[in-house]
């Protein structure tokens, strides 16, 4: 039953059933399967408590029968396209907004929203502030103000924009790129963003995208190699030919001499300093 969402103990509703002429055992069955259909809704269902405003359980009410299907108890296969088909009118599009700001709705709900706000060519007129609110993730918030940013929202396909707005999950919110085929275009700090999640590195690698050089970890360090016995013969080669010039030429002369130990001892020094 729908009372069970919106906050009506299990009792109360059992006596309600009762009192339209339900046995004890069939309004017990009826609460129970009502029950596990609102624990697999996803967080779609709005619920209320006792405490809440009238505004706010008008709101819930007015959600809830959108999108629940009394008579199965459970939320409706096509919950989107009914809040698409709201969206659509001015007074059912004032309607999803008054749910979105006094019902309490999950981030799940509140992207149904969002979605519908695309669908029905709202989306462009809002303000970051409104669609923000309507994203179901951090990231995929993130991703679709850079698309936005850079021009590139208007010009993809209306699955990747759905996508965008309902990743629960830098992963989907990778699979989203790769779909939309945006990855050369976002910002880098939001291509580390996703390089630095595991699940979206795993998902953007499988696609052919290079992210190693996105990651914390940074390009891996390459340490020179040298042969520190050649770099001592050439020491020793050319301190034997200055010794050699001095005893034969005493006092202060310009002279010409071939470079034999920079570059070896420059490889010595990466080799001490690596």
């Amino acid at each position: 039953m729908l009372g069970t969402a919106m906050g009506r103990p299990n009792h109360m509703i059992v006596n309600d059933l009762m009192a339209m002429g339900l046995s004890f055992k069939e309004a017990n069955k009826v609460v129970n399967t009502s029950q596990q259909g609102i624990d697999k809704s996803n967080g779609l269902i709005a619920k209320s408590t006792n405490d809440m405003s009238k505004k706010a359980q008008d709101a819930v009410t007015k959600w809830n029968s959108l999108i629940w299907d009394e008579k199965n108890a459970k939320v409706k296969t096509n919950a989107q396209e009914e809040v698409n088909k709201a969206a659509q009118s001015k007074n059912g599009w004032n309607q999803l907004t008054y749910d979105l700001k006094h019902a309490n709705l999950s981030s799940n709900a509140k992207a149904m929203i969002g979605v519908a706000a695309i669908q029905s060519g709202r989306w462009d007129s809002l303000s970051w502030k409104e669609k923000k609110a309507m994203i179901a993730s951090n990231s995929g918030a993130v991703v679709v103000k850079a698309l936005q940013d850079s021009g590139q929202w208007n010009g993809l396909p209306f699955a990747v924009k759905q996508a965008l707005v309902k990743s629960n999950s830098k992963a989907q919110v990778a699979q989203a790129v790769i779909d939309g085929n945006t990855w050369n275009t976002l910002p880098l700090k939001v291509k580390k963003m996703l390089a630095n999640n595991a699940d979206a590195r795993t998902k953007l690698k499988q696609a052919g995208i290079d992210v190693d050089s996105y990651n914390s970890k940074g390009v891996p360090t390459k340490h020179m190699k040298g042969d520190s016995s050649s770099v001592k013969s050439h020491s020793n080669q050319g301190k034997s030919a200055v010794n050699s010039y001095n005893s034969v030429n005493p006092g202060t002369k310009n002279f010409k001499a071939k470079d034999m130990t920079s570059g070896p001892g420059n490889s010595a020094l990466g080799i001490i300093h690596s």
